[in-house]
């Protein structure tokens, strides 16, 4: 029989919450996964899944930088998530001594990465186009860079 995973998931009370809960609690017919999680604000207003172990009160962030640290599998759903506690909790991982290794998954939409800032630069001019210039009224298009960043990591 396989130990069971400690598995941490972000706001257990909402929708895509309750949703990993319900598919990472018995990833497999013989494992019962341990889940813990926080909360969406200071009282849940959504139905907490019968599966989770635990929930971690965000009031002491210690206790949760511990809580997540001991997981194999984190779960941000950053549609949801306080961006602030998330980079605290990266920046607290990072400075950690993770004993196993864990894997990081961040859900993202793509209004989570609406306030992205942009950075515009020219389109490089081909060799046919060195001659033609541009027009004030018709100016030539610009190249949109790091607009979309992977979502997903592991941590070993």
């Amino acid at each position: 029989r396989t130990a069971a995973m400690r598995v941490f998931v972000n706001n257990v009370d909402t929708y895509v919450g309750n949703a990993l809960c319900a598919d990472l609690r018995r990833m497999s017919p013989d494992i019962d996964n341990k889940i813990f999680g926080t909360v969406k604000g200071k009282i849940s207003r959504g139905k907490i899944p019968p599966s989770v172990k635990r929930i971690v009160a965000r009031t002491v962030p210690k206790t949760v930088v511990k809580t997540v640290a001991s997981c194999r599998l984190i779960t941000y759903d950053l549609h949801d998530a306080d961006l602030e506690e998330v980079e605290f909790v990266l920046k607290a991982l990072k400075l950690t001594d993770i004993e196993q290794p864990t894997t990081l998954v961040l859900i993202s939409s793509v209004m989570v990465w609406a306030n992205t800032r942009k950075d515009y630069e020219e389109k490089p001019k081909g060799e046919d186009e060195e001659e033609e210039e541009e027009d004030e009224e018709n100016p030539k298009p610009k190249v949109l860079h790091n607009c979309l960043i992977v979502a997903c990591l592991c941590c070993c």
